[in-house]
């Protein structure tokens, strides 16, 4: 029921900022606020969604770690085993704080909240654990497919299979999203400081 509240909500602010023509070329922004809204509109639910005593400070360390050697293993075959091409372009501080703040810090957390936090849950009661982690899993590379060149799809999308499996893991062992959370800005941030310190 939450997932459908949050997807709902979600669409019908996306379709509305549609009807404004001064809003064309901020899609990015506006899905964020979209989201944003979705995510607001789970406050009509008495259960919590964001429990904080349930997060343990060990938890949170090792959930960043997993995020960063994840990431740097992922860059390491993606550049020297399959050869993805790179080519970095010159990038301004807005499109850096851009990405800083929307790939970094609120995709990852409003990802995490819908796949790992709402939807988990309500599949997981409604159908039990298997299908709750088959359905966001399938769900979540099905969102990241245009990310990927139709020639690296299959490679790309199988590394992304680790990732959803540590997003998962530290889901089921705190039950918790925001530790899960935790992994994903790990792992964003890491690829964030490659791309634009070191490349």
């Amino acid at each position: 029921m939450k997932s459908l509240v949050f997807v709902l909500t979600t669409i019908a602010c996306f379709s509305i900022t549609f009807l404004i023509p001064s809003l064309e070329g901020y899609e990015k922004f506006l899905f964020i606020f979209a989201c944003s809204c979705g995510a607001l509109s789970l406050l009509v639910f008495k259960e919590p969604i964001i429990q904080f005593k349930t997060i343990h400070a060990r938890w949170v360390v090792y959930a960043v770690i997993a995020g960063v050697v994840y990431a740097c293993i992922k860059l390491l075959l993606k550049v020297f085993l399959l050869k993805h091409p790179i080519e970095p372009d010159p990038i301004s501080l807005i499109m850096l704080l851009d990405i800083l703040l929307i790939t970094c810090l609120l995709s990852p957390f409003l990802e995490e909240l819908f796949f790992r936090g709402v939807l988990f849950d309500d599949l997981r009661k409604k159908w039990g654990v298997i299908a709750a982690i088959t359905v966001t899993s399938i769900l979540f590379l099905a969102i990241h497919i245009n990310n990927y060149h139709e020639s690296r799809l299959v490679e790309s999308l199988l590394l992304m299979l680790p990732g959803i499996m540590l997003y998962v893991y530290f889901k089921l062992k705190t039950n918790n999203f925001l530790v899960s959370t935790a992994t994903h800005i790990a792992h964003n941030t890491t690829l964030f400081i490659f791309f634009t310190i070191f490349w």
